[in-house]
């Protein structure tokens, strides 16, 4: 049997995890003396491959399966009233926050900041009752950033440059261009205030998860097509054991990612 790793993000489009991955840099990426054995892996499974690097020429080892997030837990609560919730604090960007909570104070709207841990039955009530929902910092992929629209709450972003993962186009010099779901206000403190207020008059949380499942579908559904395609792949001996011999290995395509 081959053996697969699955995480959310492609490594190969990710060229910094993947080098540290390569080095065992316990100082990024973990222990000391842990196996990561990267180049091992027969085939790779991913939730996207989108970041604001390409997929490297020869990077066929892989599928983008998606992720699945119907859950009885996630949903939109009747009635709620709109409520701004904001990231865990993270120490190098305090400007940022400050930006977000004195918005909310200017434009009248509530707001809950996260800290310490929860339970996932408790986080997930916080994100029913969230009508918009702050970025702390960037995020490689930010399981939360699906849960919040699964449960009708818009994704505000000071930059565009702290969701590529979600891009749904990439563009050279700005980034790429975020589903509708998704607000960059600038980092301007009066962008956002007018944001918020025009928020706290229009936001319809119905139509928020209904824009996630049709401009990401395979954030919501999954690819069932894509794993049933793999799965088909491995039966028929296309994907085996052998196969980290006949393809480009992580660090090859790495390299031709960095260039």
């Amino acid at each position: 049997m081959p053996i697969i790793l699955y995480d959310v993000l492609y490594l190969a489009t990710r060229p910094y995890w993947a080098k540290w991955l390569l080095e065992n840099n316990t100082a990024k990426v973990g222990a000391k003396g842990r196996h990561w054995g990267l180049d091992r892996y027969d085939y790779y499974l991913c939730a996207t491959e989108i970041s604001e690097h390409p997929v490297p020429l020869g990077a066929e080892a892989f599928s983008a399966i998606g992720i699945n997030f119907e859950d009885p837990s996630l949903f939109v609560e009747p009635d709620k009233p709109f409520t701004s919730l904001i990231d865990f604090e993270q120490a190098e960007q305090l400007p940022e926050r400050a930006v977000q909570v004195l918005a909310c104070i200017e434009a009248d709207v509530p707001y809950k900041v996260l800290h310490g841990r929860y339970p996932i039955a408790d986080i997930r009530a916080i994100y029913r009752r969230s009508s918009v929902y702050f970025l702390a910092s960037r995020e490689s992929f930010g399981l939360p950033i699906c849960e919040v629209q699964a449960c009708g709450a818009l994704v505000l972003t000071p930059y565009v440059n702290w969701c590529p993962a979600h891009y749904l186009e990439r563009h050279e010099g700005d980034g790429g261009r975020l589903p509708e779901n998704f607000i960059v206000y600038n980092n301007d403190m009066r962008q956002l205030v007018n944001e918020l207020k025009r928020l706290k008059r229009d936001h319809e949380p119905t139509k928020t998860v209904e824009k996630f499942k049709s401009e990401q579908p395979h954030f919501y559904y999954g690819n069932i097509a894509e794993l049933a395609r793999f799965v088909d792949h491995v039966k028929v001996g296309k994907i085996s054991s052998q196969s980290h011999q006949l393809n480009l290995n992580l660090s090859e395509l790495v390299q031709k990612t960095s260039s």
